[in-house]
């Protein structure tokens, strides 16, 4: 099991400090760990690039902390692992609620799948990626397959800045934003370290700041966060298009 006391030391201190509690709840309330590695998207931005499948990593008992309320998991790709149901069951019968922090491959969502997901004792928010507008279609329908089951709303990772930086990038970040408020779904934006030389830096940062704070988020449409952003005249445009669209 790993040592989950190295951080003891430093959150009580923090505490002492004047710290809230619940700021250090990774540190003091969940059991962490892996049930699965890999992946076979090869996707060229991501650290699993090198993996060919999803295998077998380790029991949940092996990092399970019983005085610990909850689990959470570094999983990959889980919905790529052949067995996923069988790491569910031990979950399940663990009986501690649990969450996925790496999110989810929701291409690979079945019927079968959020079924059963559905009906798990899961703590939080599911959440899923969108880094390709070319996934849109399938995306489009796993979002309402989901639906189906799950009242729970989505949230998913937009990568943006990653293949450019430019003025195509920002309009296909927008487009799946936009597709993720039509759909009841919420962005969370993760910008690739190169958006820091881009010329569009301040915009990235903007839609960082509107997209990563569900409560704004939702108070603020696009037509309210566009009157709030100063940017170049062709950005402007591209804004009020994508509002013609909403």
């Amino acid at each position: 099991m790993p040592y989950y006391d190295l951080y003891k030391k430093y959150v009580n201190e923090k505490i002492k400090c004047g710290d809230e509690r619940k700021h250090y709840s990774d540190y003091s309330d969940y059991s962490i760990g892996f049930t699965t590695r890999g992946c076979f998207r090869k996707c060229p931005f991501c650290v699993n690039k090198k993996y060919d499948q999803v295998r077998k990593h380790s029991p949940i008992e092996e990092f399970l902390d019983k005085s610990r309320p909850y689990i959470y998991l570094w999983d990959d790709n889980f919905l790529a692992y052949p067995d996923w149901e069988q790491v569910l069951d031990s979950l399940e019968s663990i009986g501690k609620p649990f969450q996925f922090r790496q999110g989810l491959d929701l291409r690979l969502m079945t019927d079968q799948k959020a079924k059963r997901f559905s009906n798990t004792h899961y703590k939080g928010d599911f959440i899923f990626a969108f880094d390709n507008l070319k996934d849109k279609k399938i995306i489009v329908e796993n979002i309402q397959l989901w639906k189906r089951y799950s009242s729970n709303i989505c949230k998913f990772y937009i990568l943006c800045a990653y293949e450019s930086q430019d003025e195509k990038d920002i309009e296909n970040t927008f487009e799946r934003i936009h597709i993720l408020m039509k759909y009841g779904s919420l962005p969370y934006i993760m910008r690739y370290e190169s958006y820091k030389k881009s010329r569009f830096r301040g915009m990235y940062i903007e839609l960082a700041r509107w997209c990563n704070q569900p409560k704004f988020f939702k108070k603020n449409l696009l037509e309210s966060f566009a009157l709030q952003i100063k940017n170049i005249k062709k950005i402007k445009i591209l804004i009020a298009l994508h509002i013609k669209q909403c």
